[in-house]
């Protein structure tokens, strides 16, 4: 292949793998460093990914390498900033009164900062998972673990979420959509 075939494959991969997950990717990164900084880590993402795709094989799972180029640039900004960020506020409903809104952006608040102070393996699995919605074997191959592992991660950081927030939540966070699936 000549290096302007090169070229133009790579070009198409990364446009195609841009069109497809930075809605995803954008996701993540406002759930783990906040919606102030997360275009500019969705940003490098691509950028990282589009460096180095050419590296990729082409029977690769993208979605799981990208996802973790992703995390590893949330992992950057963490080590920049050293500061709390912020889970996204899009998900507290805007249709309430303020009372249950101010309650919801408080619960945020505390999961947040309760999030924060999981392990981090713990953490970043928990967030692909119930919030990014990954299946575990995307889990293992972003985290370069085993899906086992990835699984006990996500059982761990729900366990002692839920232990966190049992007594005073009263189940108020813990729809349908957030129970651990088998």
């Amino acid at each position: 292949m000549t290096a302007v075939a090169l070229e133009l494959s790579t070009r198409g991969r990364i446009d195609e793998a841009i069109d497809r997950h930075y809605g995803e990717i954008l996701a993540l990164a406002r759930r783990t460093v906040g919606p102030t900084h997360a275009d500019d880590i969705a940003q490098e993402a691509f950028i990282r990914a589009a460096r180095s795709l050419w590296r990729l094989d082409s029977g690769a799972n993208v979605r799981a390498w990208i996802y973790k180029i992703a995390l590893n640039c949330c992992r950057d900004h963490f080590r920049r900033n050293k500061r709390e960020t912020e889970l996204s506020d899009g998900l507290a409903s805007r249709t309430n009164g303020p009372e249950v809104t101010a309650e919801q952006q408080e619960l945020l608040r505390e999961v947040r900062v309760f999030l924060l102070e999981l392990p981090r393996r713990q953490r970043e699995a928990f967030l692909l998972r119930r919030l990014q919605g990954l299946e575990y074997t995307e889990i293992a191959a972003v985290m370069d673990c085993s899906q086992d592992t990835a699984r006990a991660n996500v059982y761990q950081a729900f366990k002692k979420l839920r232990a966190h927030f049992s007594g005073h939540v009263e189940g108020k966070i813990w729809t349908a959509a957030s129970r651990p699936k088998n």
